[in-house]
């Protein structure tokens, strides 16, 4: 699959970027917790009726899902390795956004006190 850019020009939004970040973290961890209690049911099944149909489509259920959190432990370990890469420039990103906005509104007040008309005595 090849990457597309695509290009807009609205500027980053870095906090909500951080934002997702954190989000994605906390689907992660729902995700693999999924898998553990979906599996526990299934091994439950299987230990009831062990040598029965139902209990041989119970372990490969149980099965199945040791194998998707391996696979989520192995996608959320990739997914990590990138957010250190990134995260912290994204945040010194958010900084400086939030530091110019913040000199964008002195100067605004700075130039509309300069264009008051002077009240005089």
């Amino acid at each position: 699959m090849a990457n597309k850019t695509v290009r807009t020009s609205e500027p980053l939004d870095t906090k909500e970027i951080l934002s997702l970040i954190e989000q994605a973290s906390e689907q992660f961890a729902s995700d693999a917790m999924s898998f553990v209690d979906i599996g526990a049911i299934f091994e439950a099944i299987a230990t009831v009726a062990p040598a029965s149909l139902t209990g041989r489509l119970a372990n490969l259920g149980k099965n199945l899902c040791e194998k998707c959190e391996f696979e989520l432990a192995e996608q959320q370990s990739a997914y990590e390795l990138h957010v250190e890469r990134f995260e912290s420039r994204l945040q010194l990103c958010a900084e400086s956004a939030a530091l110019n906005q913040a000199a964008a509104d002195q100067i605004g007040r700075v130039i509309a006190q300069c264009s008051r008309p002077e009240v005089q005595s």
